[in-house]
């Protein structure tokens, strides 16, 4: 239902709504008519996306628009509704309240995310409140318009200013605390430089701007990104929603450490590793080759081929590693993942065989070994590798959206094309492939 003040809930319009314009969006191609009903003339049709504005309300699921000049009718059930709840100015009320924006806040046509954005109002705007709340929205009065902004980012009394965290940097609005080792970006998007790693614990400073999922800090007398995952403390985060937990038809055991990731998609959040060992609730659901599990109670993804149904046995044996158990390894790369774990301890997961396009990890000659956030970590791991090429019978690496290989050593590290997303530029674990 569609009123003038309500969120859209489906496309279902009440024959005492307003006349009230609103945009609308054809779902599939949409024949238009000369009246409400099959038994009219076509007068043309509409292409899929295209948006019109509704004249009045409808009649008997049928929606009256205006086509080419003329008035003109369409199915609302091939409708849907997007940015509706313009309200005529002369329903403002007269008496109305006071409050201010404690964040930079958008202002819609109506209640909810789905409705179109009319502007946006700095932190500390005074707006008039109306009284109206719905949909965890309130009502104001803007520019002789009802509109509608977030309730949780309005308060009774004014901020204070903030003032700039430097010359040439934006104001401090607030601070919150890292609850990981967090990686510090240049950008809020795919491509962007590390400036550095700061631990769990480390207090950041907001501008209170988000993007892309990551939250603008200032951080020694620069702008910067940071996850917003992996901040607290701040209201200015927002904290993602805590989803019932889905049902579980057993247990099966990490086979190594296995990386806990928010999705089964090449796209995720990764929470950490579950130790090799790891008793793990399975749900039965497998995507993309990632089993569903539910890991100390939330709901995590993991790569399936490390489960299995019984406690693994641990390597002890002199050739190989004590902590990993990766099958299908070429000897040269157990060689390697021997030497890694010697030299590196701290890095907890490391993957071997499995299904790709290239040769490289199919044949057992390549190993990832994830550093996540610990860029340090990654950088001391590619450098030592690079060292020891030869001896380690190294072919390449690939580490931070670079390559460096034996074969053109010469070259130093070379840039490689941005490919989209963290893992896949290699910003969150190093790549080795050695010689058969």
């Amino acid at each position: 239902m569609i009123t003038t003040f309500g969120a859209v809930a489906s496309v279902a319009y009440s024959a005492s709504a307003t006349a009230d314009p609103f945009t609308v969006r054809a779902n599939s191609g949409l024949n238009v008519r000369s009246g409400p009903g099959l038994g009219h003339a076509i007068l043309g049709a509409l292409p899929t996306g295209a948006r019109v504005d509704s004249t009045g309300p409808s009649q008997n699921g049928w929606m009256p628009i205006t086509f080419r000049g003329r008035q003109g009718w369409v199915s609302d059930a091939y409708l849907t509704a997007v940015g509706a709840g313009n309200t005529p100015s002369g329903e403002v009320p007269a008496e109305r309240g006071t409050a201010y924006t404690t964040a930079a806040l958008n202002v819609r046509t109506g209640a909810g995310l789905s409705f179109r954005v009319v502007t946006v109002l700095a932190r500390g705007t005074r707006v008039e409140t109306t009284g109206v709340e719905t949909n965890g929205y309130s009502q104001i009065a803007h520019a002789g318009s009802l509109r509608w902004v977030s309730t949780r980012y309005l308060n009774q009394s004014a901020p204070s200013t903030p003032q700039p965290a430097g010359p040439g940097l934006p104001a401090i609005t607030s601070t919150a605390t890292a609850t990981a080792d967090l990686l510090v970006r240049t950008t809020s998007g795919a491509v962007f430089d590390v400036i550095e790693t700061v631990p769990a614990g480390s207090t950041l400073q907001l501008t209170g701007v988000t993007e892309n999922g990551r939250t603008q800090v200032v951080h020694e007398g620069q702008v910067a990104w940071v996850n917003s995952l992996y901040l607290s403390g701040s209201a200015n985060v927002p904290k993602p929603p805590t989803a019932a937990l889905p049902d579980t038809i057993g247990t099966k055991y990490a086979t190594t450490a296995l990386m806990l990731r928010s999705s089964p998609d090449d796209q995720f959040t990764a929470y950490g590793d579950a130790p090799a060992g790891s008793a793990l609730q399975v749900t039965g659901r497998v995507i993309n080759g990632r089993a569903e599990v539910v890991w100390n109670g939330t709901v995590r993804w993991v790569t399936a081929q490390y489960l299995r149904d019984t406690p693994p046995t641990t390597n002890t044996g002199t050739s190989g590693p004590s902590k990993f158990n990766l099958p299908g390894l070429t000897p040269n790369a157990r060689n390697l993942l021997a030497q890694i774990e010697a030299e590196f301890p701290e890095a907890r997961t490391i993957y071997g065989v499995r299904q790709d396009p290239l040769p490289d990890h199919p044949s057992g000659r390549a190993l990832d070994i994830m550093v996540y956030t610990n860029a340090d970590l990654g950088g001391r791991i590619a450098n030592w590798t690079q060292e020891n090429a030869r001896s380690l019978n190294v072919e390449y690496v690939i580490w931070n959206q670079r390559i460096w290989s034996v074969a053109r050593s010469g070259e130093g590290w070379r840039y490689m094309a941005d490919r989209g997303s963290i893992t896949a530029n290699h910003r969150d674990h190093v790549h080795i492939t050695v010689v058969r």
